[in-house]
């Protein structure tokens, strides 16, 4: 019934509600959070989850962090997910990528993690309940998409010098390489 999206306005993406019935766009106040990523949640696209950027002074030092946030569809209800940001690659990579589970219950999203290479990091698929609770790690890899099923989630990895598609169960388990 309607599309999100992220507009400039000033130089700042601002975030719309557009309903395909031709009625006016609705823009959505996100506060400080100037939003880059945006998801439906399915299954019928209820809430929408939002990867943010939000300026926040610490011991009178202003930094940014990145996080999810979940926001209802009419603007309201804006909450934080309180993910980690590691921003080890800069706030374009770190918990990015995010894709939900078909119920809407999980969200796979890239985490950039610290590594003993020359780059000094890697990317790593996290599963995160749509709550924000329950953070599990799963397996080196960027750019999770979930099966039609719901069952598998792919991913791309970079493990010896290329990138290389693979497939696991949602659970992390059953790891395999469709590339080779």
């Amino acid at each position: 019934r309607s599309i999100a999206l992220t507009n400039e306005v000033d130089g700042l993406p601002h975030l719309s509600i557009v309903p395909v019935d031709g009625r006016a766009p609705i823009a959505i106040d996100l506060g400080d959070v100037v939003p880059t990523d945006l998801a439906w949640r399915p299954p019928l696209g209820g809430d929408l989850l939002i990867r943010g950027v939000k300026k926040v002074t610490d011991k009178g030092r202003l930094f940014q962090t990145i996080d999810f946030y979940l926001v209802r569809a009419d603007g309201t209800g804006l909450r934080a997910l309180g993910l980690p940001s590691h921003e080890r690659f800069g706030l374009q990579w770190d918990n990015s990528g995010p894709a939900w589970s078909l119920d809407g219950s999980t969200i796979a999203y890239n985490v950039v993690e610290e590594a003993a290479v020359p780059q000094g990091g890697h990317f790593r698929v996290h599963l995160v309940n749509a709550d924000g609770s329950g953070e599990l790690k799963l397996t080196r890899g960027r750019q999770p998409i979930w099966s039609p099923d719901g069952q598998k989630i792919t991913f791309t990895s970079k493990r010896e010098n290329w990138a290389e598609i693979y497939v696991m169960n949602a659970d992390g388990s059953g790891l395999r390489n469709l590339t080779r």
